[in-house]
């Protein structure tokens, strides 16, 4: 008799066991794709991630708003700055970056020519030089000048490099396409760079 109760109870546990088991796998999630693996996002569903402009439209709008950037800190620059030759540099750097600020807005289509808002980084750098003086806005600014254009100067060499591979010719005759105007100001970049180096170098 003790055994029999024995493998009742036995039995029952089994089978308690089995049923739990078999109850976990009906309520298991089919697996999103092959190997347990979630499909990539196929275009036209809804998914906007890989969605972007052409290349460039993304580095006019972006050129815009570094010249309006540099525009906008060599103002504030040639006001506060302490050191002669830094307030002659920002005074140059108005002067060069309104030019080409021009010639890229020229650009775009009418409707979209507008003075840009600054990046939240250029905001963020122009609100922390408002509240320096002295060599403390010196060294920030030009060290911020330094970085700035070296960026620059990779975001123009990028565009002009991409260019053959994406002929877009002007929209009007003889209307300057953007490769040709990014190429054209390259030089003045890069220029700016190296002046911002050797200010960098003298005030340390």
């Amino acid at each position: 008799m003790k055994d029999q109760r024995r493998l009742k109870i036995l039995f029952g546990g089994l089978l308690t066991v089995i049923l739990a088991a078999s109850l976990a796998a009906q309520n298991q999630p089919t697996p999103p794709g092959p190997r347990g693996q979630t499909p990539p996002p196929q275009p036209g569903r809804g998914d906007t991630s890989a969605i972007t402009a052409a290349p460039s439209s993304n580095f006019l709008n972006t050129a815009i708003e570094i010249n309006q950037a540099e525009v906008e800190l060599g103002q504030l620059a040639a006001m506060k700055a302490q050191s002669q030759s830094v307030k002659t540099y920002a005074q140059m750097l108005v002067k060069d970056h309104s030019v080409a600020l021009q010639k890229l807005q020229k650009l775009q289509s009418d409707s979209s020519r507008s003075t840009p808002a600054l990046s939240p980084q250029h905001q963020e750098l122009k609100t922390r030089l408002t509240g320096l003086s002295g060599s403390q806005f010196d060294h920030t600014y030009i060290d911020a000048m330094v970085m700035g254009h070296r960026e620059a100067v990779k975001l123009f060499d990028q565009e002009i490099a991409s260019a053959p591979s994406r002929p877009e010719p002007p929209a009007k005759p003889n209307e300057p396409d953007v490769p040709s105007v990014a190429k054209e100001l390259l030089p003045t970049i890069k220029n700016h760079l190296a002046e911002a180096e050797k200010i960098q170098k003298a005030l340390k």
